[in-house]
């Protein structure tokens, strides 16, 4: 049995961005909604339509002449056959959950596919599977046999796209037999292995609501509510143990109104509460890490190990008073060191220079490392975090225009270089998958107005 997993985590500044959008802010059930059915139902003509007559006629043209009637009555008969062959077996097998390289058979000649209308009430959209073990809940405001349909049109097309390569070369016949079981043990796999849950669909973000932990694809087309518990107030979140753990800042659970921080299973199960502080918040780790780092009100930096058990440990660098004002910002790969940030002060120019510490997780007495960043440096614009290789520092630098940016420091001292090129909108955090080969940045921007108050009576 595997473990369940997440890709990223985003802290609470994007969750506060996106709390506001009405597919994840709604908790009501989602309903059927009449322009996105028609918009999908029209969507889904015009896919089939690219089939019948688009690529029948297409390579029609590019055959003999003795050839051109059998040529279009393939692409005609693959209509045929995997209209049949989905709807038996090929979307379950795609889009059911099962194992990581195929589905179940849950959804077996469409066995269940109605099950979301109910009788003389068919205004509650469904919930993909619902109720139906091993199955993503994906919600969604259109009718299941409408979502069955609309795949059901690529699933066609596909091995018409093939024919254009066989064309003249295969009996007629024994092209049937090949497209029906291409179909099922080439197409249907791999369409789970990407969309339905498999081994290459792992990119799913984990967003931070008020009250709620969603696990959204990163389409947006699958949402599964992890957590949610509406007396709770949920704050900053990490992924942690490789995508399996979540560690999460929550307040108000269990009628508890100090601010602490739980962990969890990347499902929402084995709920456990990780520290007692009174405001306990910012967690941080590595992806394999077997600690957790974070900031509390006696002490701006603790840690507690992430398995729990043991009660938390105080991080105490010795000039305190330059180190541990800012909160640790985030945790190497390797689990053996830690960055924070932190500012001093020149009495010559009566301002402040911005310093990066890097510290050894053993001995965090003095940093090992100190290095200067770039003077456009954005604090709060997300936060400074290790390079997937451990040898550089990734941070936001915003310019005069308030365009940010990410920009990746060597700790090596070599210079640094602009990650991205944007022209516009500031970054509201990013985040690396644990494995660090995707980055995800939430950009945006906002609005805001200047008042000129005047006394009207003089």
């Amino acid at each position: 049995m595997t473990r369940p997993r997440l890709s990223w985590g985003l802290t609470a500044l994007l969750t506060a961005m996106l709390a506001a959008a009405p597919a994840f802010a709604d908790d009501a059930p989602p309903k059927l909604d009449s322009g996105d059915t028609a918009w999908m139902l029209t969507s889904t003509a015009l896919v089939l339509l690219m089939t019948v007559p688009g690529l029948a006629l297409f390579y029609a043209g590019m055959v003999r002449k003795k050839n051109i009637l059998a040529t279009m009555m393939q692409s005609f008969t693959i209509c045929c056959i995997v209209t049949i062959v989905w709807m038996v077996a090929g979307y379950s097998i795609a889009f059911t959950t099962g194992t990581a390289f195929m589905g179940d058979f849950s959804r077996v000649m469409l066995h269940g596919i109605a099950d979301h209308i109910v009788k003389g009430n068919d205004s509650q959209a469904f919930v993909l599977a619902s109720g139906i073990k091993g199955v993503n809940d994906m919600v969604t405001t259109i009718p299941e046999t409408v979502y069955m349909m609309f795949q059901m049109t690529f699933a066609i097309i596909t091995p018409a796209l093939i024919a254009g390569a066989l064309a003249d070369r295969m009996k007629f016949s024994a092209f049937m037999w090949f497209m029906s079981l291409w179909l099922l043990f080439v197409y249907c796999p791999i369409g789970h292995w990407v969309r339905g849950g498999g081994w290459l669909s792992d990119s799913d973000v984990l967003l931070v609501l008020p009250s709620r932990l969603l696990r959204v694809s990163l389409d947006g087309s699958q949402q599964t509510e992890i957590f949610g518990d509406s007396n709770a107030s949920l704050g900053p979140a990490a992924i942690c143990d490789s995508g399996h753990t979540i560690v999460v800042t929550m307040r108000g659970h269990d009628n508890d109104s100090s601010g602490r921080l739980w962990r969890m299973d990347a499902d929402g199960s084995n709920l456990k509460r990780l520290t007692n502080g009174e405001d306990d918040f910012l967690p941080s780790c590595a992806p394999a890490g077997k600690w957790v780092y974070y900031s509390g009100v006696e002490s701006r930096w603790m840690r507690v190990p992430l398995a729990g058990g043991s009660a938390a440990e105080q991080i105490k660098p010795r000039d305190r008073s330059e180190w541990a004002v800012f909160p640790i910002s985030n945790v190497s790969p390797d689990d053996r060191r830690f960055v924070a940030y932190s500012t001093r002060a020149d009495a010559s120019t009566s301002t402040y220079s911005a310093l990066l510490g890097i510290f050894n997780s053993d001995s965090a007495d003095t940093p090992a490392l100190s290095l200067v960043p770039n003077p456009r440096i954005k604090v709060f614009g997300g936060a400074i975090q290790f390079a997937p290789d451990g040898q550089a520092l990734a941070y936001t630098i915003t310019d005069d225009k308030n365009v940010d940016n990410i920009w990746l420091q060597p700790l090596d001292g070599k210079p640094g270089r602009q990650l991205t090129q944007f022209h516009s909108d500031s970054i509201f955090g990013f985040a690396w998958s644990p494995d660090r080969k995707k980055l995800l940045i939430p950009r945006g921007h906002v609005e805001s107005d200047v008042i000129l108050l005047r006394d009207t009576s003089k």
